[in-house]
């Protein structure tokens, strides 16, 4: 699989967080408990000096405790336009929430420490294999005459082979419309 890789550092990271929190978007931590990976669809509320804040994303109703602790390392990605933006950092603080259910365990926010650097990886679209300019064809003729064959490569087949039913040729893909509507083919097949 084809990933590209770039490195934002400096003021980027701050840039790119900033961004993240004003346009509330999700993300996904991954940290470690009781020798299990675990994961939590977070959302990224609160950017200020070295700090990033961060709650669960996750519905009041469906929420879990999250086993984390000061000082612990997490991962942190999200999506954002054509990418995907990638940091590790180390849980700084756990502010308690105020709200319903904070008597509970239930809310409060994860203090982050801001990240140095942030990976970011290009959406697969930018990798995608350009279309060939022409397919190779298996064209099954319905009038095998020589004045059907120039019309044909009028159209811009360049027959490779050609037998008394069909004709294995490359087209350019632009034509291949044209060639399905012609008179003189019955059907396209893959070579």
């Amino acid at each position: 699989m084809n990933k590209k890789v770039m490195v934002l550092r400096g003021d980027e990271p701050e840039k790119i967080l900033r961004t993240a929190v004003n346009k509330r978007i999700v993300a996904i931590m991954s940290y470690l408990s009781k020798s299990k990976w675990h994961v939590a669809k977070v959302l990224l509320t609160e950017f200020t000096g070295d700090r990033i804040g961060i709650v669960s994303a996750a519905p009041k109703k469906k929420q879990h405790p999250l086993n984390i602790q000061p000082d612990q390392p997490v991962g942190i990605s999200f999506k954002y336009e054509y990418g995907k933006f990638v940091f590790d950092t180390t849980v700084v603080a756990l502010e308690a929430s105020s709200g319903p259910g904070a008597d509970q365990g239930w809310g409060g926010s994860i203090i982050l420490a801001v990240p140095d650097r942030i990976e970011v990886v290009q959406r697969r679209s930018y990798f995608r294999v350009n279309v060939p300019e022409s397919l190779k064809v298996k064209v099954v003729l319905r009038n095998r005459s020589e004045a059907a064959i120039r019309a044909l490569e009028a159209l811009g087949l360049r027959i490779l082979q050609r037998t008394d039913d069909y004709a294995i040729a490359r087209i350019p893909v632009a034509a291949l419309a044209k060639l399905a509507e012609s008179e003189h083919v019955e059907r396209i097949e893959p070579a």
